[in-house]
């Protein structure tokens, strides 16, 4: 049923992870700090974190008008042409939120999985 937002944030988090991962510090007293922060996202990225509840938390931070719209394409698999008569907008712009929308659900997903990264290492 959530299989695209469980998608979607195992796809933050890869990313998140690729992208910092050949960052290194410039300053030794950092290394341990960069190699402490890695071998977290590994951890993290292994299923160490639940994917069903960060995707569960995820969805409930999105407004009502934008969890309805997402209701609607990704769990009900309404079509474009459906969602722009029921929305009464035209077809570009439903694209447009479609695309607007998997980038908030991006965002919403890597604060939340830098939320779960900075418990851990408290």
């Amino acid at each position: 049923m959530y299989q695209t937002a469980k998608n979607l944030v195992n796809n933050a988090v890869r990313k998140y992870h690729t992208k910092n991962k050949y960052i290194y510090p410039v300053n030794e007293k950092f290394a341990y700090l960069n190699t402490t922060i890695e071998d977290e996202l590994d951890k993290i990225y292994e299923d160490e974190i639940d994917i069903d509840y960060l995707m569960c938390d995820v969805l409930k931070q999105l407004k009502d008008k934008d969890y309805q719209f997402y209701d609607d394409y990704f769990i009900k698999n309404s079509t474009v042409c459906e969602l722009a008569e029921k929305y009464n907008i035209s077809i570009s712009a439903i694209y447009t939120r479609i695309h607007r929308l998997k980038i908030k659900v991006q965002k919403i997903a890597k604060n939340c999985i830098l939320d779960e990264i900075n418990q851990s290492l408290e």
